[in-house]
């Protein structure tokens, strides 16, 4: 029985073990960019913003400071907007629905809004907030998190190679590919963000594996 290349990730070893193991081990999921909720969860938009994979980077100046407000939107569909801390957002959930009543704000806005609360991302930048805030969240935070999509993106690899040699109907191949391309998709997004914060903010920046 064939087996897949050796990877690691949240202490999955894929080494030396066999096809069905690693398969076992390894669900055809991303949840990297996904919440969990603290509360109960109210309406679908909240849900979204909990569920789905997105990821939110600050903006930030060639000066290393941040933009007042400005928080680029990266989704696994491949879309790019820009939200703000007042509901306000680029897609067209929050374009075309904004003037509804019961309009509370789109997913991405939400989920902006629950990673400040959470002290995930950087506050609005109203007290001329300092490049260390930039440095400390870009060469930290950003950065863990593309290592840490970089490490689940390969294991999902190793694993969508195993599950070609595995009837299993839970763990189908098509699954693990769909995985990645959520991850190789967002990753381009947050990667580009990285790679301009090292060539305007700080060149000396950690390089990305």
């Amino acid at each position: 029985m064939a087996t897949a290349d050796p990877q690691t990730d949240a202490g999955i070893d894929t080494a030396d073990q066999s096809d069905a193991e690693i398969v076992a081990q390894v669900p055809p999921t991303v949840d990297l960019w996904t919440l969990e909720p603290e509360r109960e969860l109210e309406g679908s938009r909240e849900k979204s913003a909990h569920n789905e994979n997105i990821a939110i980077v600050p903006g930030f100046t060639e000066y290393g400071e941040l933009v007042e407000d400005d928080y680029t939107v990266f989704s696994a569909s491949g879309s790019e907007y820009t939200t703000d801390p007042y509901g306000e957002c680029t897609c067209m959930d929050y374009t075309f629905n904004k003037n509804d009543a019961d309009f509370d704000g789109c997913k991405h806005n939400k989920k902006l809004i629950e990673l400040l609360n959470r002290g995930v991302i950087p506050a609005p930048n109203r007290r001329g907030r300092t490049q260390t805030v930039v440095d400390e969240w870009m060469e930290t935070t950003l950065y863990n998190q593309i290592v840490d999509a970089i490490e689940r993106r390969d294991v999902l690899e190793a694993a969508q190679q195993a599950a070609q040699h595995v009837e299993d109907p839970e763990h189908d191949p098509s699954d693990y590919a769909d995985a990645i391309e959520t991850i190789e998709t967002i990753l381009d997004g947050l990667r580009g963000e990285y790679e301009r914060y090292c060539k305007d903010v700080n060149p000396d920046a950690p390089d990305l594996p």
